[in-house]
């Protein structure tokens, strides 16, 4: 082969040792040195005796059907890289490209982590081409470009370049009001500013967060007071923006006053005399109030009135009359109640019955004429002999949360005594009337 002829072939023994680099096409050079030094005296390619190239080897033209052999290992042509390489910019033609892992399942596929170098400003101009770029700030803050512009990737704010921002954000609180009493359930507000954005405010009560961070404004969050106990609390909020800088409110004092938890309960009064009652935690509470019933009229005289009934100093049950003879055994009359009704009238036959109380004693010469609980009248001697006496008013109250409080006194009004005579070992007397009540419900 002539030194101008094309070089297709390069074989080379095991004992070859290729010493160039093949950086473009061009004529072969005769030798002018002896080698190492200098050329492989030609022709380099129709011998398997051990060749040195020394200096570079080029060639005009690999042809489109060169092939090479490296000892018994020849391939026929040139392989396509799927690599490109246009000016500065390397580009992958085809498949999955792995890093760390022999088996990318993604575009990219990282098997460790990736480093972006912060940057002082944007990378590129976010537009429709650059749409889901990622960039680092300067203040280590991601920014993603969203077609548009570059924003963090965890908000709407849009990202600052080229210096880190410490400007913190300014916030106040809203509600409730510096020295308020608060109940019940109630939202606790603010407000907040900042030069880039603010990220979240996270309020707080004597230092302890109070709910979640709320990321989205107007900022607030619900505040359960029952979950405390009765007393004085500091509300404060703090704001976050996305460089990390905080600004914490001025703190302002509530006091919680919530009623203690309702128990549904019951009372009742129902010996004579006065006693106290003690008003327990209620939505609402009744009272019912009967005064004693009177004494019903034997053969010889006439019976006792009943006493009053009361609670506190306004709502009043009186006892019924005495069976008088004749005309007497009135019922007793109620007020300061919601509901107020006086007893009924003691008759010849009777006494007089309590009303939503006790009916009246009937007549009957065996003593079994007392009126009955609570309120009624006793009964008369009968057979035209006495009267029976008046039945114990009733009066009734309905009382809502906070109209009372401590302790209240009560008082039982005692029934009146019949007349009790005897003549010759037999009764000859009036019923005894019942004795009031007083009965209170809560819940």
């Amino acid at each position: 082969m002539t030194p101008q002829a094309k070089l297709r072939t390069i074989s080379l023994s095991a004992a070859l040792v290729l010493a160039f680099s093949v950086s473009q096409v061009s004529a072969w050079t005769g030798p002018t040195q002896a080698p190492p030094a200098g050329n492989t005296a030609s022709p380099i390619n129709t011998s398997l005796t051990s060749q040195v190239k020394a200096g570079g080897l080029w060639t005009a033209s690999m042809g489109t059907d060169a092939g090479y052999c490296i000892g018994a290992s020849c391939i026929s042509a040139w392989p396509t890289s799927p690599w490109t390489l246009a000016g500065t910019d390397l580009y992958y033609n085809g498949g999955k490209v792995g890093i760390g892992t022999a088996s990318p399942v993604a575009t990219l596929d990282i098997n460790g982590y990736a480093r972006l170098a912060p940057q002082v400003a944007a990378p590129v101009t976010c537009d429709a081409a650059h749409k889901g770029s990622m960039a680092m700030t300067d203040d280590s803050r991601l920014c993603v470009c969203d077609g548009s512009s570059w924003k963090f990737d965890y908000n709407a704010v849009a990202c600052s370049w080229g210096g880190s921002d410490t400007t913190p954000p300014t916030v106040a609180l809203t509600a409730p009001a510096n020295g308020a009493t608060v109940s019940g359930t109630i939202s606790v507000t603010a407000s907040a500013s900042d030069n880039v954005g603010v990220v979240g405010v996270q309020f707080k009560r004597d230092g302890v967060n109070l709910g979640t961070e709320d990321l989205t404004s107007p900022y607030s969050t619900s505040w359960n007071t029952t979950s405390v106990s009765n007393g004085s609390y500091t509300l404060t909020a703090v704001a976050r923006d996305a460089a990390g800088n905080t600004t914490t409110s001025a703190a302002r004092t509530v006091t919680v006053s919530n009623a203690p938890p309702v128990s549904p309960g019951s009372q009742t009064f129902s010996t004579p005399g006065t006693h106290s009652f003690t008003v327990p935690a209620y939505n609402t509470l009744t009272v019912q109030v009967w005064g004693g019933g009177g004494g019903g009229t034997g053969a010889y005289n006439e019976g006792t009135s009943g006493a009053s009934s009361r609670f506190g100093a306004t709502v009043i049950a009186e006892g019924g009359g005495n069976g008088g003879d004749p005309g007497d055994g009135y019922g007793g009359i109620a007020s300061g109640g919601t509901t107020n009704t006086s007893g009924g009238n003691g008759s010849y036959t009777s006494g007089g019955n309590s009303p939503n109380g006790g009916a009246g004693g009937q007549q009957g010469k065996d003593g079994n004429s007392t009126g009955n609980a609570p309120g009624g009248g006793g009964g008369p001697l009968g057979e035209g002999v006495g009267q029976g006496g008046g039945g114990g008013a009733y009066s009734s109250r309905t009382y809502s949360a906070g109209q009372l409080s401590g302790s209240v006194t009560v008082v039982v009004g005692a029934g009146g005594n019949g007349d009790n005579a005897s003549w010759n070992g037999s009764f000859m007397g009036g019923g005894d009337g019942a004795n009031g009540r007083v009965y209170i419900t809560w819940n």
